[in-house]
């Protein structure tokens, strides 16, 4: 399981595509930017994910940011994050995050042992 500061390595995949804006359903509004993926977990095939689009490699991380997923929505982990962080949101929110030196979040179910989201800084 991940843990905040501590360098992780590990293997992603994403939809190239962009998501289209669909406002607060997925807390769109409150996200921090930076690039949206998942770990591959040994469920996944990549070639199955390449074979569909999908986007696959390695990432490293030397200062994550570890926090609770809860859920996708208005009320999970993108509004605990803001919150913390003065209410800031999009560009400013990940400033922020960068500027106290951290270079990605890892949202993490810690009733399952999972990852969840990943955000690229």
């Amino acid at each position: 399981m991940f843990e905040t500061a501590l360098p992780v390595d590990f293997p992603w995949f994403r939809n190239p595509e962009p998501s289209p804006n669909i406002g607060e359903t997925f807390g769109q509004h409150l996200e921090p930017t930076g690039t949206y993926c998942q770990t591959l977990s040994s469920g996944c095939s990549k070639e199955h994910l390449t074979e569909n689009g999908w986007i696959t490699g390695r990432f490293s991380a030397s200062k994550p940011l570890v926090i609770e997923h809860k859920n996708t929505g208005p009320t999970g982990w993108k509004l605990d994050l803001s919150e913390t962080m003065d209410g800031l949101t999009g560009i400013k929110l990940m400033m922020k995050l960068k500027s106290l030196r951290f270079d990605a979040i890892v949202t993490v179910d810690s009733n399952k042992g999972q990852t969840r989201e990943v955000v690229v800084l």
